[in-house]
């Protein structure tokens, strides 16, 4: 006997759910951004430029920093580590 093919399988609705739900928040209304800015903001003028160069090496990491910060980091950790065993002493007494 002849069945008739169905079209909404469970995987399709379930793609088709799935799309749905990912595409309605593009439908919402988001309030404009330029009706957020004053008349101050809107005619300020255009903040000057300065030279990337400069402003990157204010901020620049020191040569042997790296060395440093690991040399304080297994200090600590060796703090940490005699204080846990300190700790658990005291506990199993």
């Amino acid at each position: 006997m002849f069945q008739p093919r169905r079209f909404f399988t469970a995987p399709a609705c379930l793609g088709l759910l799935v799309a749905v739900v990912l595409f309605l928040p593009g439908c919402n209304r988001v309030p404009e951004l330029a009706s957020a800015r004053g008349d101050a903001l809107r005619h300020a003028p255009y903040p000057t430029l300065i030279p990337l160069e400069p402003a990157l090496a204010i901020n620049a990491a020191e040569p042997d920093s790296a060395e440093r910060l690991e040399r304080e980091l297994g200090w600590r950790r060796a703090r940490l580590e005699a204080r846990a065993a300190r700790l658990r002493a005291a506990q199993s007494e």
